[in-house]
């Protein structure tokens, strides 16, 4: 820290590829590759892939900052007083192709996959091609110590998460096909796209991204 300021600020870039594994903590049930006989198939981005991810951070002391006198109404107000920010912009996650479970006629168990019966309900080739917007937050710690004794103290402190109350987008519409017509006895079916495919469904519901919070709270040292 100079002079009662501290800045940190990194960027990462960053890519990730799998098969398409399921990120559950049970093991599915079900098959989740287009084709177990040859994975290359199935080959891409990770659902977690985030490739661009900045983070920005600060602890500022305004007494220190402002050389600020250690006596009068100044110090009462400024002295011992601490802001802490942090900001976080990343890429957003990626969107996965699926396509709708629909059984042609004769068939009693899904089989509407690339590859037939028991494949997983997706495009492989464009599995996370597409993302989600951005997201942004800032969180905001402020702190204030009174000194009583030498050896005894009262910090106050207040916390706002996601303080500008950014709107991020915490679900899409992954359907990239909306129906599969097979007719009455066409074995093979007609695909008919979802124009509301990547389109917002949830915004700020999840346990990293929600609405403004605010926090207070106090600390007693001695």
């Amino acid at each position: 820290m100079t002079n009662g300021l501290s800045l940190q600020a990194n960027y990462t870039w960053s890519k990730a590829t799998d098969y398409g594994q399921n990120f559950g903590t049970f093991a599915p049930s079900f098959m989740t590759v287009s084709n177990p006989f040859n994975l290359r198939d199935d080959k891409s981005l990770s659902a977690n892939n985030i490739p661009h991810k900045f983070v920005a951070s600060a602890v500022w002391v305004p007494a220190t900052f402002f050389h600020m006198a250690n006596s009068g109404w100044s110090h009462a107000i400024f002295g011992d007083l601490q802001l802490s920010p942090i900001t976080v912009i990343s890429a957003g996650y990626a969107i996965p192709a699926a396509i709708p479970a629909t059984n042609p006629p004769s068939f009693s168990t899904v089989s509407n996959t690339l590859y037939g019966a028991g494949g997983v309900l997706g495009i492989p080739f464009l599995r996370n091609l597409n993302r989600r917007p951005y997201t942004w937050t800032t969180d905001l710690r402020v702190s204030k110590r009174i000194h009583f004794t030498e050896h005894m103290s009262l910090e106050l402190l207040a916390e706002g998460f996601n303080i500008f109350n950014k709107s991020n987008v915490t679900g899409v519409n992954t359907s990239y096909i909306s129906s599969i017509n097979f007719g009455t006895t066409a074995q093979t079916g007609v695909l008919t796209y979802n124009p509301a495919y990547g389109s917002t469904t949830s915004i700020n519901n999840t346990i990293i991204f929600s609405p403004r919070q605010i926090q207070l709270g106090a600390r007693f040292h001695f």
